[in-house]
């Protein structure tokens, strides 16, 4: 059996064992061992609270270093890049008309290559069972 009795337990025994004035002291006691805990409860959550957005903001500056990182990595392989612009201007026949274009790139493994296009005057397309691509590894 537990020896733990409730607020108005206790109240009540030190009502009848001693009197009005101890219970009133009990309660008393009890009401600013009551407030203890929730300011105590209260300042716990405040500093768990500052912990996380202190962790939180430290998380966000690491992030933005590494994009920041990421951005002038790919701003340098950007920079290396030789491009080769080409253009038809003759007449334009159906899956005929080719225009050979060839560019050089240091590329490192994880890279991406995309082939981009601006059609002016016609609408087309890559097709990409006829588009090549190929590479040496030198050194």
């Amino acid at each position: 059996m537990s020896n733990r009795h409730t607020l108005s337990e206790q109240i009540l025994q030190a009502f009848r064992d001693h009197g009005t004035a101890t219970a009133i002291g009990v309660l008393i006691t009890s009401l600013v061992a009551l407030a203890a805990a929730v300011v105590r409860k209260a300042f716990t959550n405040e500093a768990m609270l500052q912990r996380l957005e202190r962790e939180l903001e430290a998380q966000r500056e690491r992030h933005d270093e590494r994009r920041d990182d990421d951005r002038a990595a790919d701003a340098d392989r950007l920079e290396r890049i030789e491009r080769d612009i080409g253009e038809i201007s003759g007449a334009h026949v159906s899956e005929a008309t080719a225009l050979w274009l060839q560019t050089m790139a240091v590329l490192q493994e994880g890279d991406t290559v995309e082939l981009q296009g601006y059609f002016r005057a016609q609408d087309g397309f890559f097709a990409a069972d006829h588009t090549s691509f190929w590479g040496a590894k030198i050194g």
